[in-house]
C-alpha cells in the first residue's frame, strides 16, 4: 500500500499564508483609518460644529471600514473553500444529485482518516451511494476533478470530485433523471493531524455484492480441450483438467492455469524497431495492459471493468459453457441473443429474451450453445438483470462470424518407412489438428502418404546413436527433406514428416524430442541478442514416436508461421513478428504453442487473427468500434 499527504500540506501552508495576509490587513487597515479621519476633517472644516464634525468623521470611517472588513471576508470565505474543496473524502460522505441527498459509502479496503476509510477513482458504482428518499441509481461515468494523492495506486477522491450519472425514483414509471452528483460534506470533521495506516474492517465480498446488481462471466468446463474457439482474459487462476499418463497409463488431473498477470512477459510492438521484429524488453504489467486491448472492455453499473469473450463455431458446431454468478443471483436474470443464429439449450421455444433460471427457481450454471447455420456478422449473447424497472447489462459473450472458412491446402503427412512396415500418423494427432485448426476457421486438406527411404540414407551415423535414437537436429531434418524430394519430388507442399523412432535433443540436454521444424534464424546486428526466429519459411516438419496428441498440430502451426508463446532466445532479445505476446518460458498454460504440463489443444484469439485475415479484419473492426484501440 502507498499513500501521500500533498492536501494535508496545502491545508498547513495556506493556513499560515492566510494569517500572514490577515495579520498585514489589520495593520494597512490602520493606516488607512489614520489617512481617512484626516481626509474626513479636511472635508468638513468650516461647514459644521465641532461635534458635528466628529459624528461625520466617525460615520466616514464606519462605512470605509465596513467595505475593508467585507472584502476580508470575502477573501477569507475564497480561502476557506479552497481548503474545503481540497479535503479528502471519507465514507460517510454527504452528496447530492439534483433534490436528492444521500450517503456515500468506500466499498474499497483503504486507509482511513479520522477512523473512516478514503474515497478513491474506483468507488463509482451505484452500491457507493444511498439516499434518503429512495432514488436509486442506475449507472455512472468518470469521476472528474480528483486529488493528485493516492491510496494504493489509486487517485483519491476530494470535496470538489463530481460524478455524472442516471437514476429514478422507486415507481415503475417515474421517469430517469441524468445529472452530476456532488460532495456537500466530504465527512471530515477537521482536518487530520495523522492518517490511520490500518484498513477499516470491510463487509465481505457476498455482502458487498448483495447490495448491487450480479455480473455473470462465460468461461469453459475444465476438460475444454479447443472443442470450439473460445478465449477470455485469464484474470484469475483457471481449474483445468489434464489427460497425462502415469505409470503406462492416461489419467484426468485437476490443475490450475493461473491469470495472465503472472504468466506474461513481453509483447511485439513494431513501433520498437521494424515491421517484422521488436525488442521484447517490456515489463510484465506492459504486457499485460497491451494484451487487455485484445478484448472488448465494458463498464458495467457497478463500475467493474468487463472484458467480453470471443467465441467461434462452425455451423452446426455446440459449445458448453458454464456461467459463473457473481452478485445476487436472487434478482431476476435475462439472457438475450438473435435465435435465429444461434440455439441455447435448455430453451426450446424461440422468444427474444430467456431467463437464466430453471423452472424451479434455480440459477442455470451451464448453457449448450449452438450455430444454427453460417451467418456474416458478429452475433451478441448479452445478460441482463432489472433494476428499478430498467435493463442493467451484467454480462455478455461475442460469437464471431463463420461465413468464411480458409482451406489450407497443399499439404503432406508423410510417414517414413524403412522396412516393411507401414508407417502413419497416430488417428488422434490427425483428429486433434482439424479440431484445434478449426478454432481459427481453418480446414486442412491433406495427403497421407507412405515414403520408403534406405535406412543408410536418412540415418547416417551422425544423426542417431548407437542405441538407434534419432538425434534430432536441424541438419537431420534438412537431410531427410532431401532425401524426400530427390524420391519424390518438390511440388511446394507444405511436408511433416513421420518416423516412428525416438529422438533426442541434438544440444547438450539430450532430451526426448517430439518433432521439430525448421526454421529461419535471421541476424540483427548491434543487438546484445542478435536473433529473431522467422517461421514464414517454416515449411517443414518432423514427428517422432514418442509425442502426445498435440504435436502435429503445433507443428504444422510452426509451417503456417506461428510462433511459439515464449522467447526462442533468452534475454532481452528480438521478438519475431507472429509471436506477439510473450509468455514465461514453460510457464502453466494450456496453449498448443507453449512448452507446459497442462499444455493442451488450445488457441488464443490474438492467434486466431495471426492465421486468419477475416477474423483480424473482424475483430480489429469490433475492438476500434468499442474500444477505439
Amino acid at each position: 500500500m502507498q499513500w501521500h499527504y500533498p492536501i494535508l500540506l496545502l491545508n498547513f501552508f495556506l493556513y499560515n499564508e492566510l494569517k500572514k495576509y490577515i495579520e498585514n490587513l489589520e495593520k494597512n487597515n490602520k493606516k488607512r483609518q489614520e489617512k481617512e479621519h484626516e481626509e474626513a476633517e479636511i472635508i468638513i472644516i468650516g461647514k459644521a460644529t465641532p461635534k458635528q464634525q466628529e459624528e461625520r468623521t466617525s460615520q466616514v470611517v464606519a462605512q470605509r471600514n465596513q467595505k475593508r472588513m467585507e472584502a476580508i471576508e470575502e477573501e477569507q470565505e475564497k480561502e476557506d473553500k479552497t481548503q474545503d474543496d481540497q479535503l479528502f473524502v471519507i465514507n460517510g460522505a454527504k452528496v447530492k444529485f439534483g433534490p436528492h441527498i444521500g450517503t456515500f459509502k468506500v466499498l474499497s479496503d483503504t486507509p482511513t482518516i479520522q477512523s473512516k476509510t478514503v474515497g478513491t477513482e474506483i468507488e463509482k458504482s451505484p452500491a457507493n451511494f444511498s439516499f434518503m428518499d429512495g432514488f436509486q441509481l442506475l449507472s455512472l461515468t468518470q469521476w472528474q476533478d480528483i486529488g493528485t494523492g493516492k491510496y494504493q495506486d489509486n487517485l483519491a477522491l476530494i470535496k470538489k470530485s463530481t460524478i455524472m450519472g442516471t437514476g429514478k425514483m422507486p415507481p415503475a414509471n417515474a421517469p430517469i433523471e441524468s445529472g452530476k452528483i456532488e460532495f456537500i460534506d466530504s465527512g471530515q470533521i477537521n482536518e487530520p493531524e495523522n492518517i490511520d495506516t490500518t484498513g477499516m474492517p470491510l463487509p465481505s465480498f457476498d455482502e458487498q455484492q448483495m447490495k448491487y446488481p450480479p455480473i455473470v462471466h462465460f468461461r469453459p468446463l475444465p476438460e475444454w480441450d479447443g472443442e470450439f474457439g473460445f478465449d477470455w482474459l485469464r484474470d484469475e487462476p483457471t481449474n483445468v483438467k489434464v489427460k497425462r499418463e502415469k505409470d503406462g497409463k492416461k489419467v484426468v488431473e485437476n490443475d490450475i492455469e493461473p491469470p495472465y498477470c503472472e504468466t506474461i512477459e513481453a509483447f511485439f510492438s513494431k513501433s520498437k524497431f521494424s515491421e517484422e521484429v521488436a525488442v521484447g524488453n517490456s515489463n510484465k504489467n506492459e504486457a499485460y495492459n497491451e494484451l487487455k486491448k485484445e478484448y472488448v472492455k465494458l463498464t458495467l453499473s457497478t463500475g467493474k471493468e468487463y472484458y467480453v469473450p470471443w467465441l467461434t463455431l462452425l455451423p452446426k458446431k455446440k459449445a458448453v459453457l458454464q456461467l459463473v454468478y457473481q452478485g445476487d443471483t436472487d434478482m431476476d436474470i435475462l439472457l438475450e441473443y438473435e435465435d435465429n443464429y444461434i440455439g441455447i439449450t435448455p430453451y426450446k421455444k424461440k422468444n427474444a429474451i430467456k431467463s437464466l433460471k430453471d423452472a424451479a427457481g434455480k440459477k442455470i450454471k451451464t448453457i449448450e450453445i449452438t450455430a444454427i447455420g453460417t451467418f456474416n456478422s458478429i452475433q451478441e449473447i448479452k445478460v441482463y438483470t432489472s433494476l428499478m424497472g430498467e435493463k442493467v447489462l451484467i454480462g455478455e459473450l461475442l460469437v464471431l462470424p463463420n461465413d468464411k472458412i480458409r482451406t489450407i491446402s497443399k499439404v503432406k503427412l508423410i510417414g517414413i518407412k524403412t522396412g516393411k512396415e507401414e508407417v502413419r500418423f497416430p488417428q488422434e494427432q490427425k483428429d486433434a489438428l482439424e479440431r484445434i485448426l478449426s478454432q481459427a476457421f481453418l480446414r486442412v486438406d491433406y495427403k497421407e502418404l507412405s515414403c520408403t527411404l534406405k535406412e543408410e540414407n536418412i540415418f547416417p551415423n551422425n544423426y542417431m546413436t548407437s542405441s538407434k535414437i534419432v538425434i534430432a537436429g536441424e541438419e537431420f531434418l534438412k537431410n531427410l527433406k532431401e532425401k524426400y524430394v530427390q524420391s519424390e519430388g518438390d511440388d511446394g507442399s507444405i511436408l511433416i514428416f513421420f518416423v516412428d523412432r525416438k529422438a533426442t535433443n541434438a544440444g547438450t540436454s539430450k532430451e526426448s524430442v517430439g518433432g521439430f521444424t525448421l526454421f529461419e534464424i535471421r541476424e540483427y546486428p548491434m543487438s546484445t541478442h542478435d536473433k529473431a526466429p522467422s517461421y514464414e519459411h517454416s515449411r517443414t516438419s518432423v514427428v517422432f514416436a514418442e509425442n502426445s496428441e498435440y504435436t502435429l498440430a503445433h507443428e504444422f502451426l510452426h509451417c503456417l508461421g506461428l510462433g511459439h508463446i515464449h522467447r526462442d532466445f533468452g534475454g532481452n532479445g528480438y521478438l519475431y513478428k507472429k509471436q506477439r505476446f510473450i509468455f514465461i518460458r514453460g510457464a502453466n498454460v494450456t496453449n498448443i504453442m507453449g512448452y507446459s504440463s497442462i499444455k493442451k489443444g488450445i488457441l488464443w484469439s490474438w492467434q486466431w487473427r495471426l492465421l486468419s485475415p477475416y477474423l483480424n479484419e473482424v475483430i480489429t473492426n469490433k475492438l476500434e468500434e468499442k474500444n477505439g484501440n
